[in-house]
């Protein structure tokens, strides 16, 4: 989905994913920490950090490729592209 035609669904999907790592801590309000062994909290704040992990890059991922940018850029003209190119080619006749 991300190299295809859907790429802002391919991410949303993948942050989706990522958020869903955060029921890692839904285990601590069925017991508390002191009460799970060392490796099962060190798996559960593993899956923790890397969710926030993924989460974060895939929303500067996001943030960085669907940003507005102008359509004339030092000079050259940039292709007009989705909602831009309805904006520009609609007159209001």
């Amino acid at each position: 989905m991300l190299r295809g035609s859907f790429p802002l669904l391919g991410l949303s999907l993948l942050a989706a994913y990522a958020a869903l790592g955060f029921d890692g801590l839904g285990h601590y309000a069925v017991a508390p920490i002191e009460l799970h062994s060392f490796g099962a909290n060190a798996t559960i704040i593993f899956e923790v950090v890397v969710a926030a992990l993924l989460l974060s890059a895939t929303l500067y991922v996001m943030g960085t490729r669907f940003r507005r940018r102008p359509l004339v850029e030092h000079g050259r003209r940039r292709r007009a592209c989705g909602f831009e190119r309805l904006i520009i080619n609609s007159d209001p006749d």
